[in-house]
């Protein structure tokens, strides 16, 4: 389902989570469903099942939730498309950030199967007409992929992998207003985290016995202007003075200042964490909220005025009553 968490509306017109490339219905010995339970083949990075290696997990309707869904991606309005057709959803999910898709009205989800290697896809963007997919890799690289085109999902590379990308959690933001032509505009942002007590991490790796509260926070901050007919990314430092980006677990995206509220500054970064072996795999730890200041290089990190707001992970919610946008009104269900 999409579920919209303001008005509460729901699109319910997708694919069963059971069409998954690695999901199943749980059946019992005489071969009946068995009601909430469902078998998860947890293939290796070679895109290959191993039985004796990857054994197949049982899990209830909540656990498979909690290991499936990393990311939610929506190519247009679904509330003006009840009928199907027209928006996309895409499902960044585990294991090792595999990309599946599906049009409403769809009876399944196509899975995204590209050759074995890194596939870690990270964020996802579309073209203006929602035709064209852009998926990008932990690795920096960038692929497009046409939904309508023969052969399905044929992949072109904009940008390849970048060295020294495997550590960094990577945006794609779509950036019409610096040019581009045909193509557009992609910027590239790149955040690492690491631990927020480094002093305390090092002392811990060195020890297990000392304690250490695992809080993670981001330590840098880079932003690329993509170049595709090149395939070449160069760092910037601003984003042209009139626009602000917004990064986190939904739909990275990019704003102009005159369709912001007060206080929102040109040029600067705002983020939350979603960085799967962080945000993911410990949700009782703080989260890292913050502002990242692209001229200078600052951070101004925003705590959250109760301690307890760790879960579920923060998201950018752009308001319906105005022209600023349509991706981040539904969350996945």
């Amino acid at each position: 389902h999409l579920v919209n968490p303001v008005t509460g509306q729901q699109i319910s017109n997708l694919p069963p989570v059971t069409t998954v490339a690695p999901v199943r219905r749980l059946l019992d010995d005489g071969g009946a469903v068995v009601p909430g339970m469902y078998v998860v083949y947890p293939y290796d990075w070679t895109l290959r099942v191993e039985p004796l290696v990857n054994a197949p997990m049982t899990l209830t309707a909540r656990e498979l939730s909690e290991y499936l869904y990393l990311r939610v991606f929506l190519s247009s309005d679904p509330s003006s498309d009840i009928v199907g057709g027209g928006c996309v959803v895409v499902l960044l999910h585990r294991p090792d950030g595999q990309m599946s898709f599906a049009r409403l009205g769809d009876t399944h989800w196509t899975w995204k199967r590209t050759p074995t290697g890194n596939e870690q896809y990270v964020d996802v963007g579309f073209s203006a007409d929602g035709r064209m997919l852009y998926g990008i890799r932990r690795d920096g690289a960038i692929h497009e992929f046409d939904l309508g085109g023969e052969p399905a999902l044929e992949r072109t590379t904009i940008l390849p992998a970048q060295d020294g990308m495997m550590r960094h959690t990577n945006y794609l933001v779509d950036a019409p207003w610096l040019g581009g032509g045909d193509g557009g505009c992609w910027l590239m942002v790149c955040r690492r985290m690491g631990a927020a007590n480094l002093q305390a991490y090092a002392a811990w790796l060195a020890d297990r016995s000392l304690p250490y509260d695992g809080v993670w926070n981001t330590h840098s901050i880079k932003v690329y202007r993509v170049d595709p007919a090149a395939g070449t990314a160069a760092e910037i430092n601003h984003v042209g003075g009139r626009h602000a980006l917004f990064l986190g677990c939904n739909s990275s995206f990019g704003l102009a200042m005159a369709d912001c509220p007060a206080g929102i500054l040109p040029d600067h970064v705002y983020y939350t964490d979603n960085e799967e072996q962080y945000a993911l795999d410990t949700p009782e730890c703080a989260r890292d909220i913050g502002v990242y200041r692209m001229g200078d290089g600052s951070f101004h990190r925003v705590k959250p005025p109760s301690p307890w707001l760790d879960w579920p992970l923060p998201a950018w919610i752009i308001p319906s009553f105005g022209c600023l946008g349509y991706s981040n009104r539904f969350l996945a269900n």
